[in-house]
C-alpha cells in the first residue's frame, strides 16, 4: 500500500487552494508596541522573479512576545510589485535607507564592504546576531479590511526602552485574543 493512501487504499488528493494546516494567524502587535529584537536570518530572497533582501528577527522582549517572529523584506534592487509605478524610486531609497540604518545600528560591516551591491555573505556578517528596537505600524491598505503589520522605526538597543507599561498592554492585548479563541463549542 502506498504511503499517499488511505486506510482503504485510495490515492488522498487535496486542492492546494483550499488546505487546512490547522495552525492559525497570531495576533498582530498593536500599534507603536517596541519589540528587542535579534536578526538570526538575512539575506537575498526572491519571489516570482523580483528580488528582495529578507530579515527575519526573533522577538526577546517583551515576554509575552517573546519566541515571535517578525520579517522585514526590503527591495532595495527591484521593485516591490506591491507599489505603484510613481512610487517605485521613493520606495527603492527607503528600502536601502532601512538597510543601512539597520546596518549602522549594528556597527557598519555592510557599509564597510563597499560601494556594490551587498553579497549575502555581508549580509549575513553584517546582520545576524544585531539586536535592535522595532517599533510596529499597522494600516490598512484602500480596498480591503485586513490590516497589515510593518516595522515603521528601528533604534539600537538602549535607545527606546519596552516599558512596563506596554509590557501590560500588550499582556491585556493577548488575554483578549486568547478569550476571543474560546468561543467556540469545544467542551475542554
Amino acid at each position: 500500500m502506498s504511503f499517499w493512501a488511505d486506510d482503504d487504499g485510495e490515492e488522498i488528493t487535496v486542492d492546494v487552494k483550499k488546505v487546512d494546516t490547522g495552525a492559525s494567524k497570531p495576533p498582530m502587535f498593536p500599534d507603536d508596541t517596541h519589540l528587542l529584537v535579534r536578526i538570526d536570518e538575512a539575506g537575498w530572497k526572491e519571489f516570482e522573479g523580483t528580488r528582495y533582501v529578507g530579515v527575519r528577527s526573533i522577538v526577546m522582549a517583551p515576554p509575552q512576545y517573546e519566541g515571535r517572529i517578525v520579517k522585514k523584506s526590503l527591495y532595495v534592487t527591484d521593485a516591490d510589485p506591491k507599489t505603484k509605478k510613481e512610487d517605485i524610486a521613493k520606495r527603492r531609497l527607503k528600502a536601502r535607507t532601512d538597510l543601512m540604518k539597520m546596518d549602522a545600528l549594528h556597527k557598519g560591516r555592510i557599509r564597510s564592504g563597499g560601494d556594490g551591491i551587498p553579497t549575502d555573505e555581508q549580509l549575513q556578517f553584517g546582520l545576524i546576531g544585531a539586536q535592535q528596537v522595532w517599533t510596529m505600524g499597522q494600516f490598512t491598505p484602500k480596498g480591503t479590511n485586513e490590516p497589515i503589520q510593518f516595522v515603521k522605526a528601528m533604534n539600537a538597543k538602549g535607545m527606546v526602552e519596552v516599558s512596563k507599561a506596554e509590557v501590560k498592554r500588550a499582556a491585556v492585548m493577548q488575554t483578549n485574543a486568547f478569550a476571543a479563541d474560546l468561543d467556540d463549542d469545544v467542551p475542554f
